[in-house]
């Protein structure tokens, strides 16, 4: 479903001359680890395993993607988060929740390229990092980090499977 939403909005955006790149983002698995643990939420409640990414060039752009997203596809109403106008430690970037073409509720995450490249090498990277280490261990980091570096494909969750089957 996303890879047909990038298609489309890549489409919109191509004939309004507008230079978005489009992206899909596997949801981390501690954060899904995080959502079964710590609100309550079994496996099959867990809709969210990839994010549509929108990246731009400015900050303007950030809010002109957003219109973009939202005339294309219906958002869902109380799912807009503006990290941009007020950061959440050191992160930024629009979140929203739109209805895709086959009818589920999907993620979108609007950033600047600089705002992704920073998401993944920099300050929030490090406090994920400690977080886990503070919490579980140095060793659990790079076996987390690991199953993440190693996920492939596409359509494939091999982590998620096997953890449906605990």
């Amino acid at each position: 479903q996303i890879e047909e939403m990038i298609s489309i909005l890549t489409a919109k955006a191509h004939a309004l001359k507008l230079n978005y790149g489009f992206d899909r983002k596997l949801k981390g698995y501690y954060s899904v680890y995080r959502k079964i643990s710590q609100l309550h939420k079994s496996f099959e409640e867990i809709e969210d395993f990839a994010v549509l990414l929108v990246l731009t060039d400015s900050i303007a752009e950030c809010y002109e993607a957003l219109g973009l997203v939202h005339t294309t596809f219906h958002p869902v109403p109380g799912k807009l988060k503006d990290y941009i106008a007020i950061p959440q430690v050191a992160y930024n970037a629009i979140h929203t929740t739109v209805i895709g073409p086959k009818g589920t509720p999907i993620k979108v995450h609007i950033k600047t390229k600089r705002m992704h490249e920073l998401e993944g090498k920099g300050i929030i990277s490090w406090l994920q990092r400690t977080n886990i280490v503070r919490e579980y261990g140095e060793e659990e980091w790079d076996s987390l980090h690991a199953l993440n570096s190693s996920a492939s494909g596409e359509e494939e969750f091999p982590f998620y499977d096997a953890l449906k089957k605990d």
